[in-house]
């Protein structure tokens, strides 16, 4: 898993590219590191896209679909790591 690749295309909001890449990590069966690994892109991607409101190159509508990613991004995962990814 290129975790810099889920870090970039979330934090300029590409969902589409970030939920396929959602879905192939969870298809790869990782084990707890990667999951750190894939937690922290994810924050990692979610910082980026604040630093960028705050330099007003995202508005408000931004953040919130940023936010809309990170949900579905969630809603596969914690499935997924209750039935051990």
């Amino acid at each position: 898993m290129d975790y810099d690749q889920l870090s970039i295309a979330l934090s300029e909001l590409k969902g589409d590219e970030v939920l396929e890449l959602t879905k192939q990590f969870i298809e790869s069966r990782p084990d707890e590191l990667a999951e750190k690994k894939f937690i922290i892109a994810a924050q990692d991607g979610i910082n980026k896209v604040s630093e960028r409101f705050e330099m007003r190159d995202y508005k408000v509508g931004d953040l919130i679909y940023a936010k809309e990613i990170l949900e579905q991004i969630m809603d596969m995962i914690l499935p997924a790591a209750e039935g051990s990814i």
